[in-house]
């Protein structure tokens, strides 16, 4: 499909390369009526021949007829290269020459759209240049002290790169290391060396030393890296935003929100601050934002507005030709919707999934396989369990999987998005992120949609959806962001507040919701969509969703929405771990095998190792018997759990308070449920 129709008028259309990226481009541009005067290729032995009727000529043909007015389209995965070349000739890039893919491809054409429009994404931190210009440019800051010798100071050495750090100082520095090749040195240092600024880098000190820094140095100038987010970031313990790239590009939304929101703003700046929010939301293609803060930006700037107000028309005429074809797909495609930490329970909240489900299979009792998602992951797509890796490990082998090798043998075009990284399948493309960002839904989903509109090949997209885990990736408009709110855990500490932890839970849900709402209107009628979570999530409890196995975190939704199939309610118990196998038998004969159910389930999880949680003596003191490595076995009315060390607990379900374990009552179905688990933790490290 071509696009970018309106750069093809009135000129002479010049396709450069003639490999298979040209053939199809050629093809393309015929099939919309648009035919290329020639291709231009390096290759002499290619010269006077032709690609679907167009003739190849040389690079001297482009010389010779420099002055006319002409597209040359590079259609070839050596860009660059060509680029620089047609550059040296004199062409202008994104005028006289563009990529094939911002013709021919979704993303493609709306990158173009940014990068024209002075609206590309760097990925570069708003809040590393906030110190920059602070400490650097600013004029009256030419000496930078540092006061902290700890990791703090080691972090931001690591991201400040180039800063002209003259001093460091530390009430401990006969026992720190020098950092940055800067030896540590006494606070007395300060009189010494006489810097212009201190960079206070400390948490839990820090006011403290602003308080002893003002009061015996007054011509010293402090800055303190926290008071950047008053306002902007509620947090109650330390963070390095500068290295936590998942944090980074929301924690610098809300900073330019809250710039663009202060009175009296230069009108240099306001314009670079909104063209750096208006860049960010076209990154993650959340359109409606964008367009939002359009319209804010047209009530204080209408004369700059204009070219952003073009690009609305622009995505809008975009989405509506790329839905058509999308509605359109005659294939019989997978949606796979994995919503991280999501309770059954949570269904409730989301009322695209509530309605969906009475025309939908949906299963009241569905269980995961583990309780946090890289193990959760490996039960659903590999059909094994733990293997005796960290929890922290992001790569599962598929090759074990009866769905990803069905797909594959029905030449399915089969993507993950986000997650965890899935090998050992062909076809099989996990979709990588740059930087290491957490992004959202509105991101992962375009990535999706961009294949299902560019690609009529059969396909399967599993897209993971982290906002209730991570709600900070949820772009609403509160004007601060907290990251007080911590699915892994929260102690059971009576004096805590968690209200607003459940609010900002419940608003990430709202946000999932309305995005759903949106896509939607996308899905073809002959799509399969399944909806589930790899795990659920316990907010304000003693510990969190990694270490329990506590219903909350267990029992998950699971909403299956396929061609043919009539609805049903689904009340028999179902291990996540036969999801492959479910939905394998629905896509080839809209069958559910009775041999996929079973009158228990099986929950299992490994020791914990990882030291984000292992090196933390408050959650390892809540946590308690936790921190073992655990299988559980549930049937209707029982929960059994047997951990690594023999350890037994046992409850007489929805009780999950009091162990029954030696309770005579409940003896037969003690040792009923004790037969359905094996005493061997293959995943124990000694």
């Amino acid at each position: 499909m071509i696009y970018n129709t309106a750069l093809l008028e009135n000129k002479i259309i010049v396709v450069f390369g003639a490999g298979r990226a040209s053939t199809e481009t050629i093809m393309e541009l015929v099939a919309a009526g648009w035919i290329p005067q020639c291709c231009i290729d390096n290759d002499p032995q290619k010269w006077g021949g032709n690609i679907e009727g167009i003739q190849i000529q040389s690079v001297e043909w482009l010389k010779n007829n420099k002055e006319k007015r002409m597209l040359i389209i590079i259609a070839s995965m050596y860009y660059a290269e060509m680029a620089k070349q047609l550059s040296e000739i004199g062409f202008c890039e994104n005028i006289d020459f563009i990529s094939y893919k911002h013709l021919t491809t979704l993303n493609g054409y709306l990158k173009y759209i940014a990068v024209t429009n002075g609206l590309e994404y760097t990925n570069k931190s708003y809040y590393v240049k906030y110190l920059y210009r602070y400490l650097k440019f600013e004029g009256k800051h030419q000496k930078v002290a540092i006061w902290g010798g700890s990791e703090h100071t080691q972090r931001i050495f690591a991201s400040l790169e180039n800063l002209n750090i003259n001093l460091i100082v530390d009430p401990d520095y006969q026992n720190l290391d020098p950092i940055g090749g800067i030896e540590v040195k006494s606070v007395n240092a300060l009189i010494e060396e006489a810097p212009d600024v201190v960079l206070i880098s400390s948490y839990e000190d820090r006011q403290r030393i602003k308080e002893y820094i003002r009061t015996n140095f007054s011509n010293i100038d402090c800055l303190d890296i926290y008071d950047i987010f008053e306002g902007v970031v509620e947090f109650k313990e330390p963070f390095h935003s500068w290295l936590q790239t998942r944090y980074q590009p929301y924690i610098e939304m809300k900073m330019l929100v809250s710039q663009i929101n202060q009175p009296g703003l230069e009108k240099k700046i306001l314009q670079y601050t909104y063209c750096q929010l208006l860049a960010f939301l076209l990154h993650i293609k959340d359109f409606e934002r964008f367009e939002m803060y359009v319209h804010r930006y047209e009530m204080v700037d209408k004369e700059d507005a204009r070219r952003f107000l073009k690009i609305i028309d622009e995505i809008k005429d975009m989405l509506h030709n790329a839905n058509k074809r999308a509605a359109n797909r005659t294939t019989k495609d997978l949606l796979l919707f994995v919503i991280d930490s999501l309770r059954y329970e949570d269904v409730d909240k989301l009322s695209y999934l509530k309605d969906l489900r009475q025309h939908s299979i949906q299963f009241n009792r569905a269980y995961s396989v583990s309780t946090y998602t890289s193990a959760s992951y490996r039960g659903m797509f590999s059909e094994t369990l733990h293997d005796g890796n960290d929890y922290s490990y992001k790569e599962i082998d598929g090759s074990t999987s009866s769905l990803l090798s069905w797909l594959n043998d029905h030449n399915y075009k089969t993507f993950t998005h986000g997650g965890v990284k899935i090998s050992g399948v062909e076809n099989f493309i996990n979709v990588a992120y740059p930087g290491n960002i957490m992004h959202p839904m509105t991101f992962r989903w375009w990535d999706a949609f961009c294949q299902l509109v560019d690609c009529e090949d059969p396909q399967a997209h599993i897209i993971n959806i982290s906002e209730a885990h991570f709600p900070f990736m949820c772009c609403n408009d509160s004007p601060t962001l907290n990251l007080t709110y911590n699915v892994y855990y929260s102690y059971n500490d009576p004096t805590r507040d968690v209200s607003g932890s459940i609010r900002q839970l419940d608003e990430s849900i709202s946000f999932i919701n309305h995005q759903l709402n949106r896509i939607s209107q996308y899905f073809a009628s002959n799509t399969t969509l399944v909806f589930c979570s790899d795990h659920g999530t316990k907010v304000g409890g003693p510990v969190g969703h990694v270490v329990t196995c506590e219903e909350d975190i267990i029992h998950v939704p699971l909403i299956i929405n396929s061609p043919n199939t009539e609805p049903e309610i689904i009340t028999s118990l179902f291990s996540l771990k036969r999801l492959c196998d479910l939905i394998k038998g629905l896509l080839q004969d809209n069958q559910i095998e009775e041999e996929l159910f079973s009158d228990h389930v099986v929950v299992e999880r490994g020791p914990i190792y990882f030291e984000m949680y292992s090196n933390d003596p408050n959650f390892s003191a809540n946590a308690g018997s936790w921190m073992k490595a655990f299988k559980m076995v549930r049937n209707d009315s029982f929960k059994y759990i047997l951990f690594q060390d023999g350890e037994e607990w046992f409850f007489n379900l929805p009780n999950e308070k009091n162990n029954e374990i030696n309770n005579v009552e409940y003896l037969g179905a003690l040792e009923d449920l004790r037969k359905k688990v094996s005493d061997y933790f293959p995943y124990v490290v000694d």
